[in-house]
């Protein structure tokens, strides 16, 4: 699904895109919550696995193109920590969450965290993105000096 989401971001902007994708796993996590069909459950997660696909490229591709070309490295690693830092803090602070807020219910932590998800796609219209670029002459053409 990777591939075929570049293709996307590179003809809708990889802002609606990745907006897109995390909402169809807000869908598909709170959907999955409510089945009981063992063979069902199928349907839901592919939006999960969908929005996986996003939340591994996606958002790369638009830091790629806010960002200088010399401080790739940078920035880069600054993505990840802003990654793995929120998953150390939800490894921390998720069992008191689970017991307090979700009653110790699994149903309610997958509810959960559906509607994280879809607050993460309606977040996502807060990025400023830079216009789509259709043509790949106007990325390479040199500016003429006067």
């Amino acid at each position: 699904m990777a591939f075929p989401l570049v293709a996307f971001a590179r003809k809708r902007g990889a802002k609606m895109v990745h907006s897109a994708c995390l909402l169809l796993a807000a869908v598909g996590l709170i959907w999955f919550a409510q089945l009981s069909n063992q063979y069902l459950m199928f349907i839901p997660i592919i939006g999960l696995g969908i929005a996986w696909a996003s939340i591994m490229g996606v958002p790369y591709i638009m830091a790629v193109r806010m960002i200088p070309s010399t401080r790739y490295g940078v920035y880069m690693g600054i993505i990840n920590m802003m990654i793995v830092i929120p998953m150390f803090i939800q490894t921390l602070t998720f069992g008191a969450i689970y017991s307090s807020l979700l009653n110790d219910d699994a149903t309610n932590a997958i509810v959960f965290a559906g509607i994280l998800l879809a607050i993460a796609a309606v977040t996502m219209q807060w990025i400023k993105e830079p216009p789509i670029v259709r043509d790949v002459d106007e990325v390479l053409a040199m500016p003429a000096g006067h």
